[in-house]
């Protein structure tokens, strides 16, 4: 789950391919499968009366009130790792509801919503479980909303939101004491499983000056928030990709020019992870974009991230995880760009093969 905690990368190397520096990147992001579960059952915890809630700084806004026998309770919380002004928000100060299906339409699966017209960009499949009188209860504008999907590759998980836990730029659900996840080595049914979490936050607990880590505001403008965006990254034993592919970073706008990249390499699972293994979108509406370096047998990329400058020059750029091994070998990482979002520009500087 996103809210476990992660290890931190003991050492980090940034690399970076494009026409300039890369002075500024955006948004993380994963590439997931798309598959989606069209059945969706809520849980509800439905507000009985509203209360008006002021603060010394904002504005009176109408915060909904859940009853406490019915709210869903949050586990316990070691409130002391977090700042003095972290705040826990539960069932009695908020409307919160727990969503069970399989939802894996969008790769992006933490939402922010503040506005109406951010709303109508939020990706179809999170729509189904909003109720029509959400707004009307729960207006934006007074209230923001807080989604996030969790997906499991298997049964026998529990899952539901017991408070959502603010604390600066960080934000996180927090599941009940019931909720459970699966144990290792336990037996669980082979069948894909989904919860996703929504809550209706009084806008006092935001401060739009903040950018929430992890936490996506719905923008179609956005490329990297299209369903055809897709990244990866891949390794290969082979240590001589580099000779093969000297100037590190290619670019292929179709499919005659991706055969003329593979072939240059001839090597089947350089291929395949440029492909994403058969997930990727086609370049019939996509642009790759590819950089190749070597690497120690266990040292992996992370953190892929692109940006594009105003006159439409695409960066790739990532970290890079090292280890003391000495194996050598080749990595692999790349990016599909949706053609509608480039111009002649975007592949300045990017090698190209030809016939």
């Amino acid at each position: 789950m996103k809210r476990k905690i992660f290890l931190l990368i003991l050492s980090v190397l940034m690399m970076t391919a494009c026409g300039h520096d890369a002075s500024d990147i955006i948004t993380k992001i994963s590439s997931e499968s798309d598959n989606i579960s069209d059945t969706y059952t809520t849980k509800e915890y439905e507000a009985e009366t509203e209360v008006p809630t002021e603060t010394e700084t904002s504005p009176t806004v109408t915060a909904s009130v859940t009853f406490a026998e019915a709210s869903p309770i949050p586990k316990e919380i070691d409130m002391s790792q977090y700042s003095e002004n972290a705040v826990l928000l539960t069932g009695q100060d908020i409307f919160i509801s727990t969503s069970y299906g399989y939802n894996d339409e969008s790769r992006i699966t933490s939402w922010l919503v503040f506005n109406e017209e951010q709303l109508v960009d939020l990706p179809e499949s999170y729509h189904a479980i909003l109720t029509d009188d959400y707004p009307e209860k729960y207006p934006l504008g007074d209230y923001v909303y807080v989604i996030e999907q969790e997906n499991y590759s298997s049964g026998g998980y529990s899952c539901e939101a017991g408070g959502l836990l603010i604390d600066g730029e960080k934000m996180f659900f927090v599941d009940t004491e019931d909720s459970r996840a699966t144990e290792p080595e336990e037996p669980v049914p082979e069948v894909m499983t989904g919860f996703t979490y929504f809550a209706a936050v009084p806008s006092k607990y935001f401060d739009m000056n903040i950018q929430y880590a992890g936490w996506t505001v719905p923008n179609t403008n956005d490329y990297t928030q299209s369903s055809l965006y897709f990244t990866g990254a891949g390794y290969v034993d082979d240590a001589g990709l580099l000779e093969k592919l000297p100037l590190k970073n290619y670019s292929a706008e179709n499919d005659e020019e991706f055969e003329l990249l593979a072939a240059a390499v001839d090597n089947t699972d350089f291929s395949n992870i440029l492909r994403g293994n058969g997930h990727a979108p086609s370049l019939d509406d996509c642009t790759l974009f590819v950089v190749v370096f070597d690497r120690e047998s266990t040292d992996y990329a992370n953190e892929i991230k692109t940006s594009m400058y105003t006159d439409g020059k695409v960066c790739l750029s990532f970290n890079i995880t090292h280890s003391d091994h000495k194996t050598t070998g080749s990595g692999i990482v790349y990016a599909y760009i949706p053609k509608e979002f480039l111009n002649e520009n975007s592949v300045s500087g990017w090698a190209k093969l030809t016939s």
